[in-house]
């Protein structure tokens, strides 16, 4: 009951905006509750990240003849269904699509919103080598905030300053990024009935939070779209 009250009620209703006992119970299994003397917030065996950072993995991996990255462009004015076929660009498109946005956004909200948390920083620069302890501290019960990274601590030499981020949850509004699908009963059922949609559209694979409507550590979340690379190299 301590350990309840003190870090999961609070905290689900500051990151979730709702009641623990109106969450589908995966989000608080999320966080178990370990009696050891081990100090990590994982207990994983390997535990590590790229070792110049995300950013110039992903670099070196779409840096690719076969590859083009268009930015700041919506997906959607170039791909759209229509009768269980993909079109791009107006034509009908036999190749294989990787989709990792919102599901409900593919098919123009047919079936109504799905319902998303998402996220606010607010970035500082400090004159210190270092703010916290750690590289990412949550704060379970009285602050606004659910927590402060502080990105010097991960991959960056020690450096006269440093750089910390306060995370703010809030609802999805319309031009908000969504970060987290909230697995209420309703929109469980929802995604259901699009998932069921996309399913019979042989050449299309959702992939990630936001077209599986699912939350994921970034450790599933890279073997997930490693066992979907495999798959379609053998198909």
């Amino acid at each position: 009951k301590f350990v309840y009250e003190k870090i999961f009620k609070f905290y689900t209703q500051k990151q979730w905006g709702l009641k623990p006992e109106d969450m589908d119970g995966l989000v608080t299994a999320r966080v178990p509750v370990y009696i050891s003397y081990e100090d990590n917030y994982f207990t994983d065996e390997y535990q590590f990240q790229p070792k110049n950072g995300f950013t110039s993995l992903i670099e070196n991996m779409l840096n690719h003849d076969n590859i083009t990255v268009k930015l700041s462009v919506d997906a959607l004015k170039f791909i759209s269904i229509d009768d269980e076929q993909i079109l791009l660009d107006g034509k009908p498109f036999n190749g294989q699509v990787v989709y990792t946005g919102q599901l409900d956004e593919l098919f123009n909200y047919k079936f109504g919103k799905l319902p998303y948390r998402s996220l606010e920083f607010d970035f500082k620069t400090l004159p210190v080598s270092s703010y916290q302890k750690s590289a990412v501290i949550n704060y379970t019960t009285s602050e606004n905030y659910t927590r402060i990274s502080e990105f010097t601590k991960f991959t960056c030499p020690k450096k006269d300053n440093t750089v910390i981020v306060y995370e703010y949850s809030k609802n999805c509004e319309e031009n908000d990024i969504p970060y987290y699908p909230v697995l209420t009963e309703n929109g469980k059922n929802a995604y259901i009935r699009y998932a069921r949609l996309a399913k019979n559209i042989k050449n299309l694979h959702l992939l990630g939070r936001l077209a599986d409507y699912k939350y994921y550590n970034i450790d599933s979340a890279v073997l997930n779209a490693l066992k979907l690379a495999q798959n379609l190299c053998k198909g």
